[in-house]
């Protein structure tokens, strides 16, 4: 019989979901949590499923992956906002095996579950073509763009981190002319106006 931990804030949302997962599959136990920090382990978990926080981005990764931690042997199922497929794809990376946004059917959701207790892998069809659009574009991109030399990529970085120009041209004893222009030639590189998406850049690409 199935162990089911649901982490979600939604209170309502997680009555819903634990009704259907009753209805549909042998449940032993399921336990609705709205925040994982506090929690100290009664059951192990057979499926884990998350629900991200749309306002908190950056912190669901760093969430997640304790998460993922605390119960290695469990299957995983994300389900979100999928016009964040690229912040989405983060999960797959540490090893979630269901993604279902929350537009999703029943039908699709119960669909997802079943798989992923088999030992698959699933996207909803409803978010397959954004996962397809995502990868097409950053290849695109990565392909179009001009990768660094070693002194653009010191130099960037150091931009990136919130350097000055004069403080760059002090700490790799180079004119502030020299950075300047070398400023010029990342951002029409990376095909980039400020430093913030100078930052953004070099994540993507693994420069940073």
């Amino acid at each position: 019989m199935l162990k089911i931990l649901i982490i979600d804030r939604h209170p309502v949302f997680c009555i819903g979901l634990s009704i259907l997962l009753r209805k549909k599959f042998d449940v032993d136990e399921i336990i609705k949590l709205d925040n994982i920090s506090n929690y100290k382990p009664s059951i192990t978990p057979d499926l884990v499923i998350v629900g991200l926080n749309d306002n908190l981005k950056n912190q669901n990764i760093v969430f997640v992956s304790h998460t993922k931690k605390l119960f290695p042997k469990a299957r995983f199922i994300l389900y979100d906002n999928s016009q964040f497929i690229n912040k989405s794809m983060e999960y797959f990376k540490i090893g979630f095996h269901g993604y279902v946004p929350k537009n999703a059917t029943s039908e699709e959701f119960i669909e997802c579950v079943k798989l992923v207790l088999d030992g698959n892998y699933f996207i909803c069809p409803k978010a397959i073509g954004l996962f397809m659009d995502y990868f097409v574009n950053f290849t695109t991109k990565k392909n179009n763009r001009t990768y660094l030399t070693p002194k653009e990529f010191e130099i960037a970085k150091h931009f990136a981190e919130g350097m000055s120009t004069s403080s760059i041209a002090f700490t790799i004893n180079r004119k502030m002319s020299t950075v300047s222009t070398t400023k010029n030639n990342i951002f029409k590189k990376l095909q980039i106006n400020n430093i913030i998406q100078l930052k953004e850049a070099l994540e993507e690409f693994h420069y940073y």
